[in-house]
């Protein structure tokens, strides 16, 4: 079974502090969980 994830997407991305914020509580409460940072360029949003 994969553990359960959410992740924040953006251009840019790498400044990003969700994934350590959210990381850190998920760890604090006992959640198995990952929270994931994704680089998503604009140009996928063209085509949606």
């Amino acid at each position: 079974m994969t553990k359960p994830y959410a992740e924040v997407i953006g251009d840019p991305i790498k400044h990003s502090k969700s994934p350590l914020i959210h990381g850190f509580w998920l760890d604090a409460l006992g959640i198995e969980a990952d929270y994931r940072a994704t680089h998503a360029h604009p140009s996928i949003w063209q085509s949606l």
